[in-house]
């Protein structure tokens, strides 16, 4: 499902734009992937992926919708009913080895990250910009939402398999949408906004070998502790923007 943006956006650019080698991969914005500006981006969105799952964990924490015991998480259970043996090493232990497969893990989801990528911030984003930057960025980000409809009433992310489950996924993309669209506007690649797109997915795997079960609808990078951090992420994101011309006149980096 994660390719089916990509497809779209091919069909439209070769089939009916008639885009031809490097004005297609202009057209998908496939430029700008090398340069220092793009991975200095990608850090920052790597980095902003980890504040905003590890602080939806950390106000789930906070408000008591969750508890931090690795020894009665989701993945020891797994284990358990699979081999029928307690694991060989404390739980603790596997959460913090699963932290020397993260850059495998990054690699490989980045590749169905793209999929999406390609399709939503590199194509569908820049011909909303008429719309105006804030409205591009919330449009392309609600449509992103919904395009997750099918997968939420099968039980993805939520276990919400109705309306609310897509409502809440919608919201969510939208708020996501509108940081990684930033990344994608401020750096002028793609490079940036499929690493924070992979991050997001590596990094929201690890609740499962830290926390019990617990309600996906209030904690978690798409659930309303993430929903918090997005706001305050966005609003740091918008005084920078705000800032920016000062900047700029006093001769320092925007």
């Amino acid at each position: 499902m994660m390719f089916t943006p990509v497809s779209a956006a091919l069909v439209v650019a070769v089939v009916i734009q008639r885009r031809r080698g490097r004005a297609l991969l202009t057209e998908l914005g496939l430029t700008g992937f090398s340069t220092r500006r793009a991975w200095r981006f990608a850090g920052i969105g790597i980095a902003g992926a980890a504040v905003l799952v590890v602080g939806s964990w950390g106000l789930g924490l906070l408000f008591g919708w969750v508890e931090l015991d690795p020894e009665r998480s989701v993945a020891k259970g797994l284990i358990i009913r699979v081999t029928g043996e307690q694991p060989p090493v404390p739980m603790a232990a596997l959460a913090a080895l699963q932290l020397l497969n993260l850059p495998i893990g990054m690699a490989v989801t980045a590749v169905a990250a793209a999929g999406e990528e390609i399709g939503w911030r590199g194509w569908l984003l820049p011909r909303l910009l008429p719309l105006g930057t804030p409205w591009a960025l919330i449009v392309s980000g609600s449509i992103w939402g919904a395009w997750h409809a099918p997968a939420i009433l099968l039980g993805l992310n939520y276990e919400q398999r109705d309306l609310l489950g897509v409502v809440m996924m919608t919201v969510a993309c939208t708020g996501a949408g509108v940081l990684i669209g930033w990344l994608r506007l401020v750096s002028g690649s793609l490079l940036p906004c499929v690493l924070a797109h992979a991050a997001l997915n590596v990094f929201a795997t690890y609740r499962s070998a830290l926390f019990p079960p617990f309600d996906q609808r209030l904690v978690g990078p798409l659930s309303i502790t993430g929903w918090m951090i997005m706001i305050l992420l966005i609003a740091v994101g918008a005084i920078r923007v705000v800032h920016a011309p000062s900047r700029r006149r006093d001769g320092g980096e925007a």
